[in-house]
This record gives structure tokens, C-alpha cells and sequence, in this order.
């Protein structure tokens, strides 16, 4: 264990949350108490059509535990109404403030908040997939790369290369 500031790093962290961290076999910290809050927040605001606070909450709680599919599935989902609704695309500022503490999960948010805000753009889908397959996020890479593989294949002009790099992902992950 470190020693930051005079506290033991780890220690503290565990006592103050009850000791439900959780470590995933590629490094990182799974809080799914904190993540369950911020998904729980979510739904409420996703039901009183709030939706793009409901991104942001869905993503938030994904900082806490990436590795949660059906949350994914949900931001997702919520995501599609927000665009129904005449929402607009993820602007460079928003993508700043969701990657702002340059850690690799939050390099992982910005780039989902990116695709799920404009969903049939395969190269954002691939950005976000590489970076779920770069994290060993197996099962939501796999997912996300099914999804931006029909939507190459749904565009007027379906790009070989990106299929080609969906495939390597997919093989990459199994």
C-alpha cells in the first residue's frame, strides 16, 4: 500500500464505502454501491423524459462500474429517445468535462457519451468499442461491436475497413 498524505491509500477507501470495491481482473475499481446509485438516478430522470441528465447520470455510474452490460444497454436505449427528441450530438465541451480526470474509464465515458449521442456513426461506435476492448471489457466490447457493425452495414456506403476492424475486435474479445 502507498502512503499519500500521511493515509494509506486503499485502507480508508474500503472502510468508507463498506468494503464492496471490487477489483476486475484488468485493474479496475468496481464500485457497484456507487454505481447503483447513479443508474437508480437515471432511470428516475429517464422517466420524467430528463433524458440528457439521464446520460450523464448512466454514464457517472459507469465510471463506477464499466463492466455492467445492462447499464450500457439502458444509456443505450435512453440515449435513442433523447435523439427522437430533437437531441443534438455530444458537443467537444461535454466530451471534455466527461473525460476531465484522464483516467482510462473516463476516456471510456467520453467515448460512449460521443457514440450513444449519435449512434449511427460507425467510426465513433469503433472509438468507443477499441477503447471497452483496451480495458479487457469483454462482453460490452462484444456488444458494442455488434451494434457498430450493423450500422456499417445499414449506411448507404458500408466502409469494408471498418468491418474488417469490427471483426478484429470481435476476435480479439472471444
Amino acid at each position: 500500500m502507498a502512503l499519500f498524505f500521511g493515509k494509506q491509500r486503499g485502507s480508508d477507501e474500503d472502510e468508507n464505502n463498506g468494503g464492496n470495491n471490487a477489483e476486475s481482473s484488468n485493474g479496475l475499481a468496481i464500485e457497484p454501491d456507487k454505481a447503483r446509485k447513479w443508474f437508480e438516478t437515471a432511470q428516475v430522470r429517464a422517466e420524467t423524459r430528463n433524458y440528457e441528465y439521464a446520460i450523464t447520470c448512466y454514464l457517472n455510474g459507469l465510471k463506477f462500474d464499466p463492466t455492467n452490460l445492462d447499464a450500457h444497454q439502458k444509456l443505450f436505449e435512453v440515449a435513442n429517445m433523447y435523439k427522437t427528441t430533437g437531441g443534438k450530438a455530444a458537443s467537444g465541451k461535454e466530451l471534455r468535462e466527461m473525460s476531465a480526470n484522464k483516467r482510462p474509464v473516463d476516456k471510456l465515458a467520453a467515448a460512449e457519451l460521443a457514440w450513444v449521442k449519435d449512434a449511427l456513426n460507425a467510426s465513433l461506435a469503433l472509438k468507443f468499442t477499441k477503447a471497452a476492448a483496451e480495458l479487457g471489457l469483454s462482453e460490452v466490447a462484444y456488444w458494442a461491436a455488434d451494434y457498430g457493425a450493423r450500422a456499417v452495414l445499414r449506411s448507404k456506403k458500408p466502409s469494408k475497413s471498418s468491418l474488417i476492424q469490427f471483426v478484429d475486435i470481435f476476435e480479439q474479445v472471444n
